[in-house]
């Protein structure tokens, strides 16, 4: 009798996870279909600069929370959660709203944003994504990208910022508000965490 109940158990813990694989293997499949294919000419037109291999790194670093410049491969579940590929997200989101006119809330919309992202993860060179996204992206006080938020808050070439404004300017993206280079009530805090972000980029570096 023992016996009989644990082969039962054991066939309804196989069906379960089947099925569960199965509906995992229909999503991915779903997505695949629903993605928007981004080349690297629909990328260059908006692309303004380049980026050292220095601001990759810490681009890769403070965005990405990664060691190497790279996308980092994920499950569709995990993107759900939390997206661990920012600047393919921003880039598909950018580019849907150029060419899906749909609302950013709407589901399809969403499904079609998340599918793009993960294939442009998959597929997109990291060095031209990241050129569009800090071409585009906003830095606060009405300046997008970044050769024009380096003259404003550092009054030089964005070839030319050095390691520590480079990281103020990630943290300016990431939060205009919060990371306001021109607030001076701001300057303490904002002091403190590129402190940290450097040190703890330095020490991954060096590993």
């Amino acid at each position: 009798m023992p016996s009989t109940c644990i082969k039962i158990i054991g066939r309804g813990v196989l069906c379960l996870l089947s099925v569960v694989v199965a509906l995992y293997l229909a999503v991915e499949l779903f997505l695949h279909f629903n993605a928007v294919e981004i080349s690297h000419s629909d990328l260059m037109p908006q692309s303004n600069l380049e980026l050292s291999q220095m601001q990759l790194d810490l681009a890769g670093h403070i965005l990405q929370k990664s060691k190497e410049p790279r996308f980092s491969p994920t499950l569709w579940v995990q993107d759900l959660v939390q997206c661990n590929n920012e600047i393919a997200s921003f880039v598909a989101a950018s580019f849907l709203n150029r060419t899906l006119p749909l609302s950013t809330r709407s589901l399809k919309r969403q499904v079609v944003q998340l599918a793009t992202a993960r294939r442009l993860a998959g597929r997109a060179a990291y060095k031209d994504c990241c050129n569009y996204f800090f071409s585009v992206a906003y830095f606060g006080n009405g300046v997008y990208g970044l050769a024009e938020a380096s003259l404003l808050y550092f009054d030089k070439e964005y070839t030319a910022l050095e390691q520590r404004e480079f990281i103020i300017l990630c943290l300016t993206l990431r939060n205009p508000v919060l990371y306001n280079p021109l607030e001076e009530r701001r300057q303490h805090h904002i002091q403190q965490v590129a402190d940290t972000i450097q040190q703890e980029f330095e020490s991954s570096s060096a590993e």
